[in-house]
């Protein structure tokens, strides 16, 4: 996690509380449970890999924390597919790369 991740999070977390008109402030007791959770990383550098600024956190936390893969809805990073060698995926791909071990 990093802080643009982090914030980036929030963003979305806050949109999709807002459209399911979810209690005011769930969203961001979710963020304040995944930072506590969190392990946290400092990307060495601001990547412009995509126009949206959240899509380059997400990538620059990746490389930064050495990540196995991303798991995303994003459509626009799943269809980069991978970035430097790491598979971008959906929640549904991981969990059934999870369940074929």
């Amino acid at each position: 996690m990093s802080p643009a991740l982090l914030d980036e999070l929030g963003r979305v977390l806050h949109t999709l509380a807002t459209r399911v008109n979810a209690q005011p402030g769930l969203a961001e007791e979710w963020v304040d449970l995944v930072a506590l959770g969190a392990e946290w990383v400092t990307p060495a550098e601001t990547l412009a890999a995509r126009r949206d600024p959240g899509d380059n956190a997400v990538l620059a936390a990746a490389v930064a924390g050495r990540v196995v893969c991303i798991i995303s809805g994003d459509q626009y990073l799943l269809l980069l597919g991978e970035f430097q060698g790491t598979p971008i995926v959906t929640p549904r791909q991981f969990v059934n790369w999870l369940d074929s071990d």
